[in-house]
This record gives C-alpha cells, structure tokens and sequence, in this order.
C-alpha cells in the first residue's frame, strides 16, 4: 500500500471531528474581477473553468481521492480513486439578485460553508458566485482539513490559479485520459499495515544508531522536547472560563476584515515584533470589547489562544496536514495596544524557545502506529476540550496577483472551520499587500461576532498611529526664542467589517442568494 495513501493520524482526527454540526473543511472566499469570468452573454463562464481545474488535475492527483474507511479494523483510513469522479460536481455555481452586498455575499458564502461535504467523494468544492457589487465575482474554496491544512490549501490555490493574467497551458494530459487505479484490496491493506508496523522497530533502531553517532544532537533534541512538554504540564494548561466556549450548532455568520500590510510592516517595524503579534494584538483588543458587551469582567483576565505552526508544502505536491500548535495567553481589559502587543510579544517569544510546537509533533508521532478505533474516541473528546478558548490561525500567501481565466482575484478571506466548544475562529491570510482576515462564528453561539470585528479594526487603527514615526521639533532660530515643535501625523481611519448577515434561525440559512444546483444535488443550502 502507499504510504502516501494512508491518512495520518491527525488527518484521521479530522475526519472523526465531522457532524452535520462540525463540518470540518477549511475555507476560503475570494474576490474576483467580473468581465473576464463572463460570457457574451453575460454568464458566468462555467464550462470553461470547470475544463481548467479538470485540466490542471494533473499536478494534484489527491483531488480526485476518496476516503475509504476499514472500520472495526486495526486500520487507518486510506485515500482511493474516485472512478465516478464528475468535475460539474466540485467546481459549482450560485448567484447573489444583483447588485449583491458585502452582507448578503457574505450571510451566502457563510451557508455554503456551513454545509458539510459529501462522503464517497473527494472531499473539496469551489463555488463561484456571481451579482456582487462593484462587478465582482466570488469564489467560495471548501477543503477538507483531512485533505490538506492551510499551507496546503494556498498551494491548490497557486496550483488552480494563474501568476499572469494569460491563463498558462497545461501538460496537454486531458481530463477524460484519466483512469482510476482499482482500490486496494483488504487482504492487501492488512499487510500494508503489518508491514508499517514491523517497519517501527527499524525506524527505532535507525534512530538509535544516528542518537550513537551524534550523541550530542540526540541529547539536545531529547532535552527540547521534554522542555516543550513540560510546558504543557502546568496549571496553565487549562484554558479561563469564558462564554466564548459553548456548544456549536448549525448555523454560521461570516465577516471579513482588510488590513493593510503596509501599516502592519511599519507596526513590525517600530516594536520589533512580528506579524503574527500584530494579528494577536488585534483579536485581543477585539474579545476585550466583545466580553465587555456581555458583562464579563475583562481586567486582569486573559484568554488562551490556539496558535496553528505549519511546515512547508510548497513545492513537493504533498497535501495533508503538516501542523503543529503552540498556547498563548493574551491579556483582556487593557486600553493601551502597545501594551497589549508588547505582552503578547513576550509571550510567543517564551512560547518560543520553549519550542512548545514541538510537543505536538512528538505526540503526533506516538499517535502514528495507531489505529482509527483509537483515533476516533481521542477525536470525540476534543469536542469536550477545556484548553483552548479560540484558534487564531495565520498562512502567508503570494504577494503578487493572481489570475482565474484572465480575471484578478482583488482579495482573499480564509476560513478556519469551528469544532468543539469553540463557536468563533480566526483565519488571516497575506496576498498582494494585503492581509484579509475572516471571522467564521457560530449564529447561536457568537451573535454578536460584529463587536469582535469592529474592535479589532480599531486596535489594527491604534496600533498603526501609535507606531507612527513623530517628526522631530523643528528649531527656529530666533533672540532667546525655542522653536515650535512640528507636528504628529493624524491616525488613518478605521475600515468596517465586511458583510455580517441577519441572524436567523440555528441550522436555517440566513439569508441571501439562491444557488444553482449542479447535476448532483448540493449538502442542502436552500433558497432564500
């Protein structure tokens, strides 16, 4: 069996982390510029971009796999083809009553991704919805993080997409040339799995013998990681009690916010401190206002933040996931952003040279031999989890455009999927200057997810004009005289977030839109 084909552990959890509750893909949601991704006649070119995905397949053949599950056995899932794979299904179409608004394409995007994806099928799905005002197109990504993580989901997306506004040809492999290649059969995947599992030992004794013949490194790396697991051995450990962890139901609202990677750069710059900090700054400021308007005391609390850390994808055509995760407490209830920002700092700093992510990658190795019985339980009891209060999750992405049939995509909004007790996440991407933050929530859960939104823009606001070089006094000369003093640069305004739907009833749309079903049905988004 190939290994590649056989889900890790961690991917295996997300799959068990899946209910019509909890649907477990990652996101994104992109916009596009309208005229090229139109016909003559004024459509959407749908034709055209299903054939180039379908064209460009090629490059990431895992799209077209299915999991397969060997339930009741002491196996793990594994990824097969799909020989009923039909494109029309994956690459979809919705439409927004022209001119749609920022809230109603966001409410609509939010309903797409509340849907769960189909099992027996490749688990992704790209939407394209036309009507946005402005002339715009978006594009909804669905993917299920079995499938990939975020660094994983920005490569399908330089993959599918264009780094020139010429669409670029393809291997000349066509689509219909594709055949399946038959599943494994079980009397071949139980020794696939005993040949893993003999294969243990020899990895043991191999890394035995390279810890002999550098002893020193070994020792350093055994000390590294039992330092990182310590920190995950404190009373600290357990996340504060909030109201931001209740039960997550059905329904789902969306915002966006754009920031300027320009002012975050100048931020960086004038504290020496990094994006990441900048982006936790924010969302600090923002759950401050947001369990403020609740009732919550918020002086001298804090919130525990989920901190994903990828490993890079690009390049080896490898998806899955590639992650591990750091704890880091943010401080609530302060006015002053530079102190907030210079807290948080500190803290990933220690978080650090902790080397706390590597905890979670040597947990997750001790997780590889086991099989999905184990796996699910430990899934299950994430659903219940008392350590995290929120996950806040930032990919780096391209910082030129790019292009879908000769059509600029303007802005990016990544997604990060909510599960558990978590009814709020927060997902940053970079691209083009930018950096587009969304915020997926929860209707029940997190109905007032505007607050957070607002808040945040106005601590990204605070943080750039309190970083702003000061021009010096200018002296003038003058008998016994002091020089006036030049003047401060005024603070840029602060931006809205982007589209917050009405809420409406837990697992019902919210509202905007009608979507325009493909030949197989859809996971049941309904007409407004």
């Amino acid at each position: 069996m190939e290994t590649s084909r056989v889900l890790g552990p961690l991917d295996t959890a997300f799959l068990h982390l899946e209910s019509e509750r909890t649907p477990m893909h990652i996101g994104a949601v992109a916009i596009f510029e309208e005229h090229p991704l139109l016909d003559a006649n004024g459509q959407l070119r749908m034709d055209d971009l299903r054939k180039a995905v379908a064209d460009r397949l090629c490059d990431m053949p895992k799209l077209r796999w299915h999991v397969k599950s060997h339930r009741g056995l002491a196996l793990r899932p594994v990824w097969v083809d799909s020989a009923d794979f039909d494109i029309a299904y994956h690459v979809r179409e919705a439409a927004l009553p022209a001119p749609g608004t920022q809230e109603q394409l966001a409410q609509l995007c939010a309903d797409i991704l509340s849907e769960p994806l189909e099992p027996g099928r490749p688990l992704w799905q790209l939407w394209l919805i036309g009507g946005v005002e402005g002339r715009r197109v978006a594009l909804v990504e669905k993917i299920h993080h079995s499938l990939a993580d975020g660094l994983a989901g920005v490569e399908v997306a330089t993959v599918l997409l264009d780094a020139v506004r010429e669409p670029r040809p393809t291997r000349g492999r066509r689509d219909a040339s594709w055949l399946p290649t038959p599943p494994h059969t079980l009397p071949k995947a139980l020794w696939g799995k005993l040949a893993h599992i003999a294969s243990l030992p020899l990895r043991s004794t191999a890394g035995s013998i390279g810890a002999l013949r550098h002893p020193r490194r070994a020792l350093s790396e055994a000390a590294h990681t039992a330092g990182a697991l310590g920190t995950l051995l404190t009373p600290g450990l357990l996340a504060p009690r909030s109201s931001l962890n209740v039960r997550v139901g059905h329904g789902r609202r969306l915002v966006f916010i754009r920031e300027s990677l320009a002012d975050i750069r100048q931020v960086e710059s004038a504290n020496a401190v990094t994006l990441n900090d900048v982006l936790l700054t924010a969302v600090a400021g923002g759950l401050s206002r947001l369990l403020a308007g609740r009732g919550e005391q918020t002086s001298g609390r804090e919130a525990q933040v989920l901190v994903p850390v990828g490993f890079d994808h690009v390049g080896d055509g490898h998806l899955g996931n590639r992650i591990s995760a750091m704890l880091v407490r943010v401080p609530l209830g302060m006015d002053d952003p530079l102190q907030i920002l210079r807290a948080i700092a500190s803290a990933m700093a220690i978080r650090k040279r902790q080397q706390q992510a590597l905890a979670g990658t040597f947990l997750q190795a001790l997780a590889e031999p086991l099989p999905e019985a184990l796996i699910a339980p430990l899934a299950w009891g994430v659903h219940h989890q008392p350590f995290v209060n929120l996950v806040v999750t930032n990919v780096p992405g391209p910082d030129f455009p790019l292009y879908a049939l000769g059509a600029q995509m303007l802005e990016v909004f990544p997604v990060v999927p909510l599960a558990a007790n978590l009814p709020v996440g927060i997902a940053a991407l970079s691209y083009n200057g930018s950096l587009g933050i969304g915020i997926l929530a929860d209707r029940d859960g997190c109905p007032d997810v505007d607050v957070l939104g607002t808040a945040m823009l106005e601590t990204f606001a605070k943080l750039t004009a309190a970083s702003r070089p000061t021009k010096r006094p200018t002296t003038v000369r003058r008998p016994g005289g002091v020089g006036r003093p030049g003047g401060v640069g005024q603070p840029g305004g602060v931006g809205r977030p982007g589209g917050v739907g009405r809420p409406g009833r837990a697992g019902r749309p919210g509202g905007a839109g009608r979507v325009r079903q493909g030949p197989s049905r859809p996971g049941g988004i309904h007409q407004a």
